[in-house]
């Protein structure tokens, strides 16, 4: 979406409208899309409309989120929400939906929510594409590969389900051990990883990391002194994974275009309150694919995304 269309005049007649962005997730794809929420506010001045962005704390804890989210929804006329799956959040995304707040999920959705829509990538394809990725990496090689699970978001379910999947139908040579990691953070990842290395009596030929903590398994990898023999394959193009990408410690990146999917969520919650004639998308897209080769801006980084009236 390169431009939103509204109904109707500027808008200082017309009553302000404030959107809420409500973020659970690893600081830097956190941080990701709070940036994405700068560029996008003040185009939005214009038109009469703000936005603000909660960052939920770690550790998690679910009493303090739902606290959180209810109280980002007072005088919001619209949530944006990235968080994990649980029927305590389920069950207060649909009073919010009934009180009459609409609930964008952004990035990852949430099983039986009354919400708007979801905006954000396929991510059973994402999944299957970290499997043929590491499938063709490893080649015709007979042994384990690594996949590393953190939190409870469905995102991170769905990538297993693709993954599992495609590593199932097309290489039969490669084993799949499941290591967890409770939280999506750097140590937590190392520590889970190291010790499953020094459990293991071979080598893995591959690692594939679902959610955050990027740095975290690409360290692990380093302190057995795998750092060439073995492939890793994570999400989100961020600063940790572009050095790790640029520095032959990760193979390659499945990421999203974080400012498209922040401006269509607006976007559809412009339509919601008719500010917008432009229908909302909830389509999801496809994954993208980053190397070591291909690393570059995207067309949301170079042209800006317009709001006009």
């Amino acid at each position: 979406v390169s431009a939103l269309e509204l109904n109707g005049q500027p808008s200082t007649a017309e009553r302000e409208l404030r959107f809420d962005f409500v973020l659970e997730s690893s600081q830097l794809f956190v941080n990701s899309i709070v940036t994405a929420v700068t560029h996008s506010a003040p185009l939005l001045e214009n038109i009469n409309v703000s936005l603000r962005t909660h960052e939920v704390p770690l550790p998690f804890a679910m009493e303090k989120f739902i606290q959180q989210l209810e109280q980002a929804s007072k005088g919001s006329d619209g949530i944006v929400l990235v968080c994990r799956e649980n029927p305590a959040i389920t069950a207060c995304v649909n009073s919010l939906s009934n009180r009459g707040i609409p609930v964008i999920c952004l990035t990852t959705d949430i099983t039986d929510a009354s919400r708007l829509g979801y905006v954000g990538v396929n991510h059973v394809s994402a999944g299957r594409t970290a499997g043929s990725l590491l499938g063709q990496f490893i080649g015709s090689q007979s042994g384990e590969i690594i996949l590393l699970l953190t939190g409870s978001f469905r995102c991170q379910y769905e990538r297993e389900l693709g993954f599992r999947t495609l590593i199932r139908e097309a290489y039969p040579n490669l084993r799949v051990q499941e290591v967890y990691a409770s939280q999506e953070t750097d140590e937590d990842c190392f520590e889970n990883l190291t010790h499953a290395f020094k459990r293991t009596v071979n080598k893995p030929l591959g690692i594939y990391n679902t959610g955050g903590g990027t740095r975290g398994v690409a360290d692990a990898i380093s302190s057995m002194g795998w750092d060439i023999k073995t492939t890793f394959v994570g999400h989100e193009l961020n600063d940790a994974s572009l050095e790790l990408l640029t520095t032959n410690r990760m193979s390659a990146v499945i990421g999203q275009d974080t400012k498209s999917e922040v401006s269509i969520a607006i976007n559809a919650l412009l339509h919601y309150h008719q500010r917008s004639s432009t229908s909302p998308s909830f389509t999801p897209t496809v994954p993208l694919i980053f190397l070591k080769e291909n690393i570059g801006p995207l067309i949301s980084d170079t042209f800006p995304m317009l709001y006009e009236t």
